[in-house]
C-alpha cells in the first residue's frame, strides 16, 4: 500500500474515537517572514476551544526567531503569552530543529526544545499555579503527496519539571496535511491524539487543528538599484 494511502487511513481510522471523547479545537494564524543572514520571524495567534469545541478554552500570542545555523540545522528561540478565564502565563523556549531528505518526496524531521513556564497571580480562590520546566523531542515524517499538497505524521513526548517533581507528562501523535494557497498563504488541517501519562486516568485530549500562514515577500530589506 502506498504511504500516502496509509496518512488517509491513519486520518480515517480515529474518527470513531473522537465522539467519546471531549473534542477540542484549536485554530491558528500566523506571519512569516525571512529574514537577512539566515533569520526567519514568525508571529502569531492561536485560539483554544473544548467541551466539543463549543467552549473558549485560551488565547495564546507567540513570537519566533529562528537562525539557519547548518544545511541541517536550525537553531530556535521563542516567546509566548497565554490567557484564559482561570490564569494566564509566559513561556519561553529555545531549541534545535533539523530535517533531512530520505527517499524521494519523503523526509524525516525532528525538534529538540527546552521550554520554561512562568504562571501570573489568578484568581485567589485557584491559587498561584507553579512555574514548570519542560523537554519537548519531536519526531515526524513530511511526505510531498502533490506539488502543492504535504502530510505530516510526527510523535512528541514532554517532560515536565514541576516543583522539583520530573514526569513524562504526555504524548502527543499527530497528522496534519498542508496545502500550498495563492499569493504566499498556506492552510493547514489535522488533528492529534494526547493521553495523559503521569495521570493515566484523565481524558485523553483529542484535537482538531487549522492553520493559516502568510509568508510576506522575500527582500524588501534590499537596496533598490540605482538607474545609471
Amino acid at each position: 500500500m502506498r504511504i500516502d494511502k496509509l496518512l488517509i487511513l491513519a486520518t480515517l481510522l480515529p474518527l470513531g474515537a473522537l465522539a467519546q471523547h471531549d473534542l477540542q479545537y484549536r485554530g491558528a494564524f500566523s506571519v512569516r517572514q525571512d529574514l537577512p543572514k539566515g533569520f526567519t520571524l514568525a508571529l502569531g495567534y492561536q485560539v483554544r476551544t473544548d467541551h466539543n469545541m463549543s467552549t473558549f478554552q485560551a488565547s495564546f500570542f507567540t513570537a519566533d526567531l529562528s537562525y539557519k545555523a547548518h544545511k541541517y540545522l536550525d537553531v530556535e528561540a521563542a516567546i509566548r503569552y497565554g490567557t484564559s478565564r482561570q490564569w494566564d502565563n509566559f513561556r519561553y523556549s529555545i531549541g534545535v530543529a533539523s530535517e533531512k531528505k530520505l527517499i524521494k518526496k519523503l523526509t524525516i524531521n525532528g525538534k529538540l526544545r527546552y521550554q520554561y513556564q512562568h504562571a501570573l497571580q489568578v484568581w485567589s480562590e485557584i491559587g498561584q499555579f507553579p512555574d514548570r520546566h519542560q523537554i519537548r523531542l519531536k519526531v515526524g515524517l513530511n511526505l510531498k503527496m502533490h506539488k502543492k499538497v504535504e502530510a505530516s505524521l510526527s510523535t512528541e513526548p514532554m517532560f515536565a519539571i514541576t516543583e522539583m517533581v520530573g514526569s513524562f507528562r504526555r504524548i502527543r501523535t499527530q497528522l496534519t496535511f498542508g496545502f500550498n494557497l495563492p499569493k504566499g498563504f498556506t492552510l493547514d488541517v489535522g488533528a492529534f491524539h494526547q493521553p495523559r501519562l503521569d495521570e493515566p486516568t484523565a481524558d485523553v485530549t483529542w484535537a482538531l487543528l487549522t492553520g493559516v500562514r502568510y509568508d510576506l515577500p522575500k527582500g524588501w530589506w534590499k537596496k533598490k538599484e540605482k538607474k545609471s
